[in-house]
């Protein structure tokens, strides 16, 4: 990459200890050596290098230490010991700076990105107020019409409109609210500009869209941390794979993702005939072994697909289903429409994908189907799914049966409760921070049996912990000692003990890394084959529900756009905005 001239806003000297301004060919920022402990956790031997404009990934799982690693460097966390080793920015140790020459460096010369933009927005402030405190910080003395100026550019160069300045942040849609901290981050042009999982939880083409953008920023060096190896591969030069706190291997783009190709023998035979005849072949350098792990997350990247077929009988109907909210004026009611004219058939074993961007409709038929916004059209749900979840008191005060049940708007009765059970994207979010597992698991058991023991209840508890891959050692423990799969697994068992048949899975493994995705996704597919469970999952990631899915449903504006297999619909889709879709598929 060609060096490029910064046009970074000077610092006033006084504030700030003499830089000395790098060459091209000399890194920025050099650590090497670094150990740093925090409580339990510790980095161990950190040596790397950044050179100006380089485009450096730091890969790992959730717990590795990488986003721990960056805000070491900016000064946002402190060890509880005194670090070792050295971090040179541009001739100072960051690591021996004061704190308020530290306060002059982030933002204006080292700028983060961090994964929640909405977390990370101050909730009571507009955005070009939040965007003026750079300059207050850094610019005082700059012209406020200039400063203005800045942000209206820094603002377009990310794609929005100056009128988003006026807005508070909760009204931005999550990709205008991570382009709106790149555009405050970026606003003074730093020389590195980490960002920390920028693309979780996004839409795929809006995670194509911010790599792009940040591709765009050629006067900066970027240093991307993510989970997902799939995003390096089209973003980052140079990627450092980190493990429980230690960097184990790193390499080029092309050395992480070199795969060892098995031939069969008469590709082998062919081969070393050739190679006799051209003894080159065997002088030439082998590439290097790769490190366990990182095979290991490579792997990952490979999702093994959903084999099953979806059997009768028919479990949930829906017919020209819509979701509207109800907004209360002064003097009258507005009822705005989410969602309209959805059809959808779910039978035994069935598993139908939702996709649309942000806005779409997908979390609306969620809440829809659950009860818990109104909705018009018909939902039907079949009496022998209600039959196997229904707890036995409600059962002997049933007096008739019919094959099917409709449910009007915000009515659901327990049976349907029991029988319709839904798995968040945040797993941490979902559990009760001040209840144990053991209790968690209990609330849904005793909806069934309540006269059982409290030994009994606990072994039911457990049972139900090993069908989702944990044990008895997990009773006990706490949401906030889990880890995020383990996290999820355990809202999994909670949906499983009240013997639900039909699983509503919002963006189940958006939050986690990869090898915890891969595992999750492993676990819902046996849980189907083993428990002929049915799966309504709303995703933005395309490759989960190609491997998850029998059909997908495709949502824009609330209007169903496609509606059939997902072979069909990837194959060959027939929206302009389906393809559109499809494209950001190849990150």
């Amino acid at each position: 990459m060609q060096a490029k001239t910064q046009s970074i806003i000077p610092l006033e000297s006084s504030q700030i200890p003499p830089y000395i301004m790098p060459k091209a060919s000399d890194p920025i920022l050099e650590i090497s050596g670094l150990c740093a402990r925090f409580n339990a956790f510790s980095l161990k031997n950190i040596c790397f290098e950044i050179h100006p404009f380089e485009r450096l990934g730091i890969i790992g799982e959730s717990g590795s230490g990488k986003s721990l690693l960056a805000k070491l460097i900016l000064g946002l966390v402190r060890p509880t010991q005194s670090p070792s080793g050295r971090m040179y920015f541009c001739g100072n140790d960051l690591l021996t700076l004061k704190e308020h020459h530290l306060t002059k460096i982030r933002g204006a010369q080292i700028a983060y990105i961090p994964q929640s933009p909405l977390l990370a927005l101050n909730p009571l402030h507009t955005i070009q107020k939040q965007m003026l405190e750079m300059f207050a910080l850094h610019c005082p003395k700059l012209p406020r019409d200039e400063q203005n100026r800045q942000i209206k550019s820094a603002l377009m160069r990310v794609g929005l409109d100056f009128s988003i300045a006026e807005r508070l942040p909760h009204t931005l849609s999550g990709g205008q609210a991570q382009r709106v901290c790149i555009a405050m981050m970026s606003l003074l042009r730093p020389k590195i500009l980490l960002c920390d999982e920028p693309t979780t939880a996004l839409d795929a083409h809006i995670q194509k869209q911010i790599l792009e953008l940040l591709q765009s920023f050629e006067d900066m060096a970027i240093v991307f941390i993510s989970h997902d190896l799939g995003l390096m591969r089209h973003f980052a030069t140079r990627i450092l794979v980190m493990q429980e706190g230690s960097i184990v291997d790193c390499g080029t783009q092309e050395e992480i993702f070199q795969r060892e190709i098995v031939l069969d023998s008469s590709t082998q035979d062919s081969i070393a005939s050739k190679r006799a005849l051209d003894s080159t072949q065997d002088s030439r350098p082998k590439p290097p072994a790769r490190n366990p792990y990182t095979k290991l997350l490579l792997e990952s990247t490979y999702l093994t697909p959903n084999t099953l077929s979806a059997i009768d009988p028919t479990l949930l109907t829906l017919r020209d289903f819509g979701v509207f909210y109800t907004k209360k004026g002064v003097f009258r009611t507005h009822k705005l429409k989410a969602l309209e004219h959805l059809n959808l058939t779910l039978k035994s074993c069935d598993s139908i994908g939702i996709i649309g961007e942000s806005g779409s409709g997908k979390s609306s038929l969620a809440l829809g189907i659950l009860g818990l916004e109104e909705h018009i059209g018909e939902l039907i749900l079949a009496d022998s799914v209600l039959a196997q979840t229904t707890p036995k008191t409600a059962l002997k005060t049933s007096s008739q049966t019919t094959p099917q049940t409709i449910y009007p708007s915000k009515k659901r009765d327990m049976a349907f409760k029991h029988s319709i059970q839904i798995v968040f994207q945040d797993p941490f979010l979902a559990l009760n921070p001040r209840m144990c597992v053991f209790e968690i698991l209990c609330e849904a058991l005793q909806i069934h049996d309540p006269a059982k023991t409290s030994r009994q209840l606990e072994t039911k508890a457990a049972n139900y912990l090993y069908q989702v891959g944990l044990d008895e050692r997990f009773l006990y423990r706490y949401p906030h000692t889990l880890s995020g799969g383990q996290a999820q697994r355990v809202c999994i068992a909670r949906a499983l003990a009240t013997r639900a048949h039909i699983l509503i899975l919002d963006e189940p493994t958006s939050a986690l890394d990869k090898t915890a995705q891969k595992a999750i996704l492993t676990l819902l597919q046996n849980l189907q084959r083993d428990l002929h469970l049915s799966y309504l999952m709303i995703s933005h990631d395309l490759e989960v529900i190609e491997a998850m899915c029998q059909q997908v449903l495709v949502l824009k504006n609330g209007k169903v756009l496609e509606y059939g297999s997902v072979k069909e619909v990837f194959n060959t889709p027939k929206s302009p905005y389906t393809k559109l879709l499809l494209e950001s598929k190849t990150l």
